[in-house]
């Protein structure tokens, strides 16, 4: 479960520093792949976590 946390709570952490990254970005710096960012951020825009910015930044 932590892992999870982790998971979810580190992209949300960088995007609030930094909102207008790309995915590429956030996968490099988190040492994942472009896919599982994107699937983590769809992820949290389903929980409707409201510490997520606007989605066009993290696009691409």
């Amino acid at each position: 479960m932590f892992a999870t946390a982790t998971h979810l709570i580190t992209p949300i952490m960088l995007l609030q520093r930094q909102s207008n990254q790309k995915s590429s970005d956030l996968a490099e710096t988190l040492g994942v792949s472009v896919r599982t960012v994107q699937r983590t951020i769809a992820m949290l825009d389903e929980m409707g976590s409201s510490g997520m910015p606007g989605r066009g930044g993290a696009a691409g």
